[in-house]
């Protein structure tokens, strides 16, 4: 075979390989860096293996994150997450295999699977706690778990292990307690803190004083004052002042607002109860939760604005219906005799007055 059609029949047969192969074949065969890379990702991911396996899952993590950075894929991710739960690091676990789920595109049925099962178990083991302040205001209060800075007032997820939690506020002694967080446990700390220079001293109670004894009003000289009995100008007449019908419109308005705010928050509590399949406030991410969490927020706001707006009708109703009461009690003005006045002025006279 002469060297012409021997150097093209084997530039023919490379190509057709290249063309035929996988793309990550085509991609290290183009890129010999990459092909670098994806072994070294792999030896990596052996050695975490391997250190699992032996129980050092600390250092596995930190083989399994470096094969990650250099070849990210769902595997190497649920092989970091299994060493992390192993190592009590259940909230980063919980992170790491939400984060495989919610993949696009979505991970494989091999690594999906045996992913959605972990999580679950994995989020019914996350201990939860709570700390409560006894003396200085909480909202004033910084506390801490293991040195971090907390809002500890509702129950918060953390790993199981041995902690330190401790309080501190202004003019108060430090405390602090050691607590041992179980898997699953429900946890609440109570941190009682004195104040500096021991507690507040109450104030002695005040002195009796002699009170004056109450005038006598049942003597002959006692008047009864008569009722005001409506005159002229709708007095005692509630719907005969000036703010009877803003007192009306504000007052419907406001009951209307309440209705509406009422229903749009009965709808609200439908919609997030809608929502499936979720475990200590997490949620899938599917395309059914998401379109319940956006018709609960929309419903939540229109019940919010339409219960503000109610209860400024009915304060507005309610200031009216004062007014017109204040207005309707008060004595219609004294009649008024006539009176006739003569007068004289520079070429005119005449008389003025009422009648």
């Amino acid at each position: 075979m002469s060297s012409p059609l021997r150097q093209g029949l084997l530039s023919a047969v490379a190509l057709a390989v290249l063309t035929f192969s996988p793309i990550d074949a085509r991609a290290q065969a183009f890129n010999p860096m990459l092909a670098q890379q994806q072994a070294d990702a792999k030896a990596r991911l052996e050695e975490g293996k391997a250190a699992a396996a032996e129980g050092r899952h600390a250092d596995a993590v930190k083989l399994f994150k470096r094969a990650d950075e250099l070849d990210p894929k769902p595997e190497t991710k649920f092989e970091m997450a299994k060493s992390l739960a192993a190592d009590k690091k259940l909230i980063e676990a919980s992170k790491l295999l939400n984060e495989i789920l919610g993949a696009t595109p979505a991970p494989p049925w091999s690594v999906k699977n045996p992913a959605q099962k972990m999580l679950t178990e994995v989020e019914q083991k996350i201990p939860w706690i709570q700390i409560k302040v006894i003396g200085p205001d909480q909202s004033l209060t910084s506390t801490t778990i293991a040195g971090k800075e907390v809002d500890a007032e509702s129950e918060i997820p953390w790993n199981p292990g041995e902690y330190v939690v401790a309080g501190d506020a202004d003019g108060y002694k430090p405390a602090e307690q050691k607590i041992t967080l179980e898997e699953g446990e429900h946890e609440v700390v109570e941190l009682e803190l004195e104040r500096l220079g021991g507690p507040r001293k109450k104030p002695p109670p005040a002195a009796p004083t002699a009170t004056a004894p109450a005038p006598d009003t049942t003597g002959p000289d006692t008047v009864t004052k008569p009722p005001v009995t409506g005159g002229g100008g709708g007095g005692g007449d509630i719907t005969s002042g000036p703010f009877f019908i803003p007192m009306v419109v504000g007052g419907g308005l406001g009951v209307v607002g309440i209705g509406v705010g009422t229903a749009f928050g009965i709808m609200a509590l439908n919609s997030t109860a809608s929502i499936e399949d979720c475990k200590k406030n997490v949620c899938p991410d599917t395309s059914r939760n998401r379109r319940a969490k956006e018709d609960a927020l929309f419903q939540g706001n229109v019940s919010t604005i339409a219960f503000i707006a109610g209860g400024v009708g009915i304060a507005a109703g309610a200031t009216m219906l004062v007014l017109q009461l204040t207005t309707s009690s008060k004595p219609p003005p004294p009649k008024t005799t006539g009176f006739v006045r003569p007068y004289v002025g520079a070429g005119e006279a005449g008389v003025f007055g009422t009648f």
